[in-house]
């Protein structure tokens, strides 16, 4: 167990002296480090940019498709509301025209009397 606690006393040391070091001089920041700090930032904002609109234009396209989806599933329920009072209405001529035989059985008066 002692080289175990060596090497961690001999690590928190070298990274005592590295950071007294950095205290006492600081690296030195150049211009041409600044801008290759710069170009790095740039291109991750244009990178996390591109992820965005990748994913836009794919949220765009599921939307276009779900309501592509509602337009013909409203279309097709329209035509079963269509289909559904067409036979209502054929439903009650056919039952006018039963009923106008049942008042007028030789097509006479209307109470089924001969006049």
């Amino acid at each position: 167990m002692a080289t175990r606690e060596q090497a961690i006393v001999s690590v928190e040391d070298e990274l005592r002296k590295v950071t007294q070091g950095m205290k006492a001089a600081p690296p030195a920041v150049t211009p041409k480090m600044e801008q290759g700090v710069a170009d790095e930032l740039a291109k991750f904002i244009e990178d996390h940019a591109q992820e965005m609109v990748k994913e836009a234009q794919q949220h765009l396209k599921e939307a276009q498709a779900f309501a592509q989806e509602i337009r013909d599933r409203t279309a097709e329920k329209i035509q079963q509301l269509r289909t559904f009072t067409d036979a209502i209405k054929e439903s009650k001529a056919g039952m006018s025209e039963v009923r106008m035989k049942f008042l007028n059985p030789d097509g006479q008066g209307g109470n089924g009397q001969r006049s």
